[in-house]
């Protein structure tokens, strides 16, 4: 119940644009969710895996007939 309560308030606030004052008055007001969410372990491993990605490769052939270019 509360749950439906918060997604139709945070819905309302978003269709009549009621958090345009706070983002005006605190113009980073989320930087300290970022950087808590950013120094967790588990945002780190992804950000960790995803930098360290191999360079992708590529399609040599789809298995199609078309002239090559």
């Amino acid at each position: 119940m509360t749950t439906g309560v918060a997604l139709l308030t945070v819905a309302a606030a978003t269709a009549f644009d009621l958090t345009a004052g706070l983002q005006r008055a605190v113009p980073d007001y989320t930087a300290a969710l970022q950087k808590s969410f950013e120094a967790g372990t588990s945002a780190s491993a992804i950000l960790h895996r995803l930098i360290a990605a191999p360079e992708p490769t590529g399609i040599r052939s789809c298995g199609c007939r078309c002239p090559r270019r």
